[in-house]
This record gives structure tokens, sequence and C-alpha cells, in this order.
């Protein structure tokens, strides 16, 4: 499952690139440029999943010295399972080429359905392979297989969708993958340190504590559910950042910079602030109640770690739109460096919720980077870009201070409670909605509500 976070972190180094591209050779009307571009992606995406799959067959072939506590009658499998895997997941690096082209083209609605969809499918056939046959093996190739519709499904959108984009070997270059890679170098450095933030706590704690292993796997994987879909949320607003960029409007990025903060934090704290206080209802019903309750501490703690990073997910964006990224650099590696020596440390005081605290710590020190750093000052050309994130936040942090008092004044005994959870979701829904967003904001969402339900009334209607 590892491996599929590598190929995720690298697909989005394609995506982001190629969406933010397409976006600006849009608004300059070079389609030709465009079209060298998705090409020549396509190109170095193909061949960065030969080398995952290569890299994994390696590692596949040494599982014995990786993680010497698994049992010696599943290393092999694990070696096969693990090659399986890497083929279907290599596939998400092109993919991700054919989402930035829709997103590029702000139609992010299209790979996204996609996705969606073929996660569903690709969950039903996991589930499926597990209970019928027990087997690791077959569970892998279920894996496979729905990275094999996925893709299929995105290479028949793009195909039918956008015939205006050519797509071709020939138009592939040297000097447009030179392009690329100076662009996406810094991306790359930041993948690379998120996979050591996102994906060494487990082999750490498999050295140091292995029997927890299976217990922080379950807080990790239901906290990456909830990070991947805000995620996707926000590299939405990467193509209109582009064209901001491309307009020269400094004052205009600013204001998107801060209003993006805002709505993002409130839409984030929406969603984090019951599952800190009130996971393990919803653990217990996916996992069963030994596992939620081992799992439920971890969880918070991994929330509250993903609540701090993506504060300045905005902040991130409007900086790849600007191509300012590059001076960002050192934020993730001092991130990864301190989550690498703090879930250690802390791991060997404190096992797994030690890791954990590993890694909300090294959160709080990269967002601290970024905003030091500041390299989006030089589009903006105004106030410093922690007095932005400052002013933009200090709305979404009401929400904190009544769910704070409920989370210290109920015990965690009522709080593991469906009832608990339902509370919750009302008070932080209700604060967000009347003491976070604007009037205005109130009237854009139900206006659009409204539309949404009368588009679909229209379909539903007899003609």
């Amino acid at each position: 499952m590892q491996v599929t976070a590598i190929a995720a972190a690298f697909g989005t180094v394609a995506q982001i690139s190629v969406a933010r591209h397409v976006a600006s050779a849009n608004a300059r009307g070079d389609g030709g440029d465009r079209d060298e571009y998705v090409s020549t992606a396509l190109v170095l995406a193909g061949l960065g999943g030969a080398l995952l799959i290569a890299l994994m067959a390696i590692a596949g072939l040494n599982i014995a010295r990786l993680l010497p506590q698994v049992p010696s009658s599943l290393q092999q499998m694990g070696g096969l399972a693990l090659l399986t895997i890497s083929a279907g997941a290599s596939l998400t690096m092109p993919g991700g080429v054919i989402t930035g082209q829709f997103m590029g083209e702000q139609r992010s609605h299209v790979p996204n359905a996609i996705v969606f969809v073929g996660r569903l499918a690709q969950g039903a056939l996991i589930v499926i392979a597990a209970v019928a046959t027990s087997n690791l093996m077959a569970v892998a190739l279920a894996h496979m297989t729905g990275n094999l519709l996925i893709f299929g499904a995105q290479v028949t959108a793009q195909n039918r969708l956008s015939s205006h984009v050519v797509v071709r070997r020939s138009l592939a270059s040297r000097l447009v993958a030179r392009r690329i890679w100076t662009f996406s170098a810094t991306l790359l450095l930041w993948q690379v340190a998120a996979l050591v933030i996102n994906g060494v706590d487990l082999v750490v704690l498999g050295r140091i504590d292995f029997p927890t292993v299976p217990f922080f796997a379950v807080a990790a994987t239901a906290s990456a559910i909830f990070a991947g879909v805000v995620g996707s949320i926000y590299n939405a607003f990467l193509p209109v950042a582009s064209r901001i960029h491309v307009s020269g409007n400094g004052k205009a990025m600013e204001t998107f910079l801060h209003e993006g903060l805002r709505l993002g934090a409130t839409f984030t704290l929406m969603v984090a602030i019951p599952l800190i206080l009130c996971n393990e209802p919803i653990l217990r019903m996916w996992v069963g109640h030994e596992y939620a309750a081992r799992s439920s501490l971890v969880m918070s703690i991994l929330m509250v770690a993903f609540l701090v990073r993506t504060s300045v997910m905005m902040y991130v964006i409007c900086s790849v739109a600007s191509d300012t990224h590059g001076k960002g650099w050192p934020g993730p590696v001092l991130e990864a460096i301190a989550n690498l020596a703090l879930s250690i440390g802390l791991g060997i005081w404190l096992g797994a919720t030690g890791v954990a605290l590993g890694t909300l710590a090294s959160a709080g020190i990269g967002v601290a980077a970024w905003l030091a750093l500041d390299p989006l000052k030089s589009v903006t050309g105004a106030r410093a870009g922690w007095r932005v994130f400052v002013r933009a936040l200090m709305r979404p942090a009401l929400m904190l201070m009544p769910i704070g008092l409920l989370g210290m004044l109920v015990p965690s005994a009522v709080r593991a409670t469906w009832e608990s959870l339902a509370l919750v979701i009302i008070l932080t829904g209700g604060v967000g909605w009347f003491a976070t967003l604007t009037r205005k904001d109130r009237v854009a969402m139900a206006s659009w509500l409204g539309l949404r339900l009368a588009h679909l009334s229209r379909r539903g209607s007899p003609s």
C-alpha cells in the first residue's frame, strides 16, 4: 500500500505541472505549446512508471531484509504482491497527466468522477477477493485490476472529450522535457519529502513496535482518505491561480490567497473536528471494537497534523501557480528530517502514539518554514505572507473554541458514541456556517445549491 502512495505522489507532480501549464497556455491561446507539453509529460510519466516497477521488483526480492519480522511463509508471496500492485499503481503517473489536462481546462469533474467510481469498483473487487479467498495475491490482483479500469476510463475520456488536444509521441521533445524538469524538480523534492513524512512511519514502527503496526495503519489509512479528498479540492484552484498570475495582477492574487485560506480552513475544520473528537464510532463500524479502540487516539493525532499541514495549502497552490515554489524547497525538507527524527525518538518512548506525535510536530515545523520563507511575497508585493495567513484564519479559528471546550469536558467514553459524533457535526457546522462564513459566502452557496437542484429537477422531469 505504500507503493500506491509513492505512485500517487509522483502522479500528483504530473497533475500539478500539466494543470498549471495547460491553464497558462489556454490563457495565451497557444494550443501548440499545450500539446507539446502534454505529449512530453505522458512520455516522462510512462518512463517513471517503468522505473517504479523496476525498483519495486528489487524491493520485493529483498523483503526479508527490509522487514525481517514478516513471517517467512509470507515473504515470497509478499514480493509477488508488491510487484503486482506496482504494475497497476504505475499507471497513476500517466493518469495524473490526463487529470492535469482536464484540471487545466477547469473540467476537473471529469477525472474526479472517473477516479471516484473507479475507486469504489476497486474497493469492491478487493473486498470480494479478500472475503472469497483470504489470499494476498488475489487481493493484489484485484487492486491492479482496479487501477487498470481507472486508467482505461481516463484514456477513453481524453480521446472522446478532449479531441482538441493533440497527443502524439512525435510531439515530445527534450527541450520541453527540460522545461518540465525545471518546473517539477522542486515538486518532486516535495513529494519525496512527503513520502518520508507519510510513508516512513509504518517502516519505523515496524522496527520499533511491530505488533502495533496494524492499528497505526488503520488510523493512517483513514486519515489519508480525508487528506486526499481535501487535497483534490485545493488542486482545483490551481488553474484559476495560474490565470490570475498570467494577468499580472498581484492584488488579485493576494485577495484570492486570503479567500482561499479562509474558506479552505473553514471546510477543513468542518471535516476534521468531528474526526478528531469522535472518530471511534466510524472506526468501530469499519474494523471492529478492538482495532477502533487502539487506533482512535492515533487517528486523532494524525488528523490534527493533517489540519496543521493543510492550513498552508492555499499558499502552496498560489506559489506553484506563480512559479515561485522553488524558493520554498527548504520547508518540506526540514519537515521530512524533523518527522524522521521525532518519529524515531518519540516512537521509541511512546510507541505508535509517539510516531504520530512526531508527525504532528513536524507538520508545525513545515508550516512555520513556509511562512518564514514567504515565496509568494514577490508576486503579491504586499504584506508578509504570515500576516495574510493569520488574518485569513482568524474567523475559522472561532470554530475551535466551543468544540475544544466540548473535547475537554466530555469524557472519551461518552465521545465514542454516534450521538456525540452527530452533536459535534451539528456544532461544527453551525459555528462554521454562522460565525466563520460571511453573508456573501452563504448567499453564494445557497444560490449555487438552488441552481443545482433546479438543474436536477429539469433533468428528472418528463419531456
